[in-house]
């Protein structure tokens, strides 16, 4: 296991004396080297995941699930000062089974350093800027995914066939709205296979009407982080860039994990009267 740096903890302590004032209770975990985890984000939100759950069980029984949000983001990010009383309000106004499948998204802005990193740096950011806003304002096409800040109910979070965020990923953002996305349809399927159908044609019919019930709210509050910089030159952090661009492009990952997801729906067959398969 790997052990935690000084340095870590005195930072996680001074974070935690300064802001402690502003939450009824703050703490930090230290995730530590485990089998199957991959460095980076989702395994560390999988650890802290597992580690409030821990903490926060005894209360967790007193609670309705679908109205306990966890908000995900990175470490540089600004969110909006009525954020969480927004996202609160939304869940709020909504029927309890869509305010379980529901991942609220802020647009983000690469914008606490604009000026700071060369020009193609700030293009590159003023591409994502773009695409954040026009992926929440028109999901006609398809659903916007959740990215780099955004948050979900436990539920949704805690349902047995999603449990968290994935430790073997990288781009857990966009994986876990995909993951999310296609538990919605298997919990359908899972309620049509447990249920006794009279007629094979009904059964097929309910079949045909499952529908994801995943859905991205967006909150229009803006969520302003970053672009990467180099202290060290133009040629560093165009570089800089050049590798979180390669880390990013790593997320293609996921379109192979929507296509076996696609295939096995398309081969699932829900069992016909009598255990038989059809």
């Amino acid at each position: 296991r790997r052990t935690t740096s000084p340095r870590a903890r005195e930072k996680a302590a001074n974070l935690i004396d300064s802001n402690r004032h502003l939450f009824l209770d703050i703490w930090a975990t230290f995730h530590q080297d485990l089998p199957g985890d991959l460095k980076g984000k989702s395994s560390n939100c999988q650890w802290a995941y597992r580690q409030s759950m821990q903490r926060l069980e005894p209360q967790l029984n007193n609670y309705d699930t679908s109205k306990i949000i966890i908000t995900c983001c990175d470490a540089d990010t600004l969110l909006h000062p009525q954020y969480f009383s927004a996202i609160s309000y939304q869940a709020l106004c909504m029927p309890y089974h869509e305010r379980v499948w529901s991942i609220w998204q802020s647009p983000i802005l690469l914008m606490r350093n604009l000026y700071s990193p060369p020009s193609p740096t700030r293009l590159s950011g003023y591409a994502t800027i773009l695409f954040e806003l026009g992926g929440l304002a028109n999901q006609t096409f398809m659903p916007h995914f959740s990215y780099s800040a955004y948050s979900i109910t436990f539920a949704m979070a805690s349902h047995h066939l999603i449990d968290g965020w994935d430790r073997d990923v990288i781009a857990e953002d966009h994986h876990m709205f995909c993951k999310c996305f296609f538990a919605s349809i298997w919990e359908q399927l899972e309620v049509l296979d447990n249920k006794d159908n009279k007629e094979t044609g009904a059964l097929c019919a309910n079949v045909s009407s499952v529908k994801p019930m995943v859905q991205l709210s967006p909150v229009y509050l803006p969520a302003i982080t970053y672009l990467v910089h180099s202290d060290d030159g133009w040629l560093a952090s165009i570089f800089a860039r050049f590798t979180q661009a390669r880390r990013h492009s790593q997320g293609l990952a996921e379109l192979s994990y929507v296509i076996l997801q696609h295939i096995h729906i398309l081969r699932h067959q829900p069992p016909a009267r009598g255990g038989k398969r059809f």
